[in-house]
């Protein structure tokens, strides 16, 4: 019998009491107690198959809570690593792109080249090397939250946010500094 059982029982058992003080009873016959707990022993085992399936169903909402935090928290991961696979694969395919076609400009003798794609070029790669730091910050994040050091790992979470942000404006400023140099070019 477990403690609640227990002070269920004895809770009934008391009301019980309570009652029949209530309605004027001053003593009880031994008789009439014990095929009162008779009666109660009778009912126990539904009432402690109540409290199984009580606690089990309590068990099972709890495990699906648990299962939908984990999937969730599957899911923020997977999103941050695709977020952070596209901010390499656009300022780094950016930077090669820009490699490529300053080399081709070198190559065919034409040694001015527009400042605007040289600043283009500094702006992809600064965002492929902050990606890269979001990565560091990203397992720096992960040992802490493991260490159950939190507010520590939540600080790494959010510099490696900002990173990856900041990344992607920096794509979008080297695009742009890249179109206004193509744009000032002589014909």
């Amino acid at each position: 019998m477990t403690t609640m059982e227990a002070k269920h029982i004895i809770e009934h058992i008391r009301t019980q009491l309570n009652k029949a003080s209530a309605s004027g009873i001053q003593y009880i016959e031994v008789s009439a107690l014990l095929a009162f707990l008779s009666e109660l022993e009778r009912a126990a085992p539904a009432a402690t198959e109540d409290v199984k399936f009580q606690h089990e169903s309590q068990l099972a909402f709890h495990r699906s809570q648990h299962e939908a935090s984990l999937e969730m928290f599957r899911s923020v991961i997977d999103a941050g690593r695709t977020a952070l696979k596209t901010c390499i694969l656009i300022n780094g395919g950016a930077a090669i792109a820009l490699l490529a076609f300053i080399g081709n400009l070198y190559s065919k003798g034409n040694v001015s080249i527009a400042p605007g794609l040289t600043s283009a070029l500094i702006h992809f790669s600064i965002g492929v090397f902050l990606a890269g730091l979001t990565s560091g910050f990203t397992y720096l994040a992960q040992g802490c939250f493991h260490r159950n050091r939190i507010k520590m790992g939540e600080i790494f979470n959010w510099i490696g946010i900002s990173f990856v942000v900041f990344a992607y404006f920096l794509f979008l400023v080297g695009i742009f500094e890249a179109h206004c140099s193509f744009l000032t070019q002589p014909k």
